[in-house]
């Protein structure tokens, strides 16, 4: 089962990196286009505030367009599990895109 991570800025993106990186399926789903079925973010992490960077990482975290434009007539993976990342005036507009791949099962 797929992690959704709804919103590709700063917190969407944090999101994604950090559940792929504990070996978490997630897919970030976009506003805007992409033609690439995947992103490479880089997780950095430091020991403290001032100090530099001790580890780096960089995973792919698959990505979608919010729109449902199909255009491969391909069903869309049903969404089961939602995080919403979008700034919270876009957050209603955002969620009704994707509302018809909402899961109706209950956890």
């Amino acid at each position: 089962m797929a992690v959704h991570v709804l919103g590709g800025g700063a917190l969407g993106r944090l999101f994604a990196v950090n559940l792929r990186a504990q070996g978490v399926p997630v897919s970030l789903i976009v506003r805007r286009p992409t033609s690439e079925p995947s992103l490479d973010i880089t997780l950095r992490e430091s020991s403290s505030a001032s100090s530099a960077i001790t580890n780096e990482q960089t995973h792919a975290v698959a990505v979608e367009r919010a729109e449902n434009t199909n255009t491969d007539n391909v069903a869309s993976e049903p969404i089961s599990t939602l995080l919403v990342a979008t700034k919270v005036f876009d957050a209603t507009n955002a969620i009704a895109q994707v509302l018809p791949r909402l899961s109706s099962e209950r956890y």
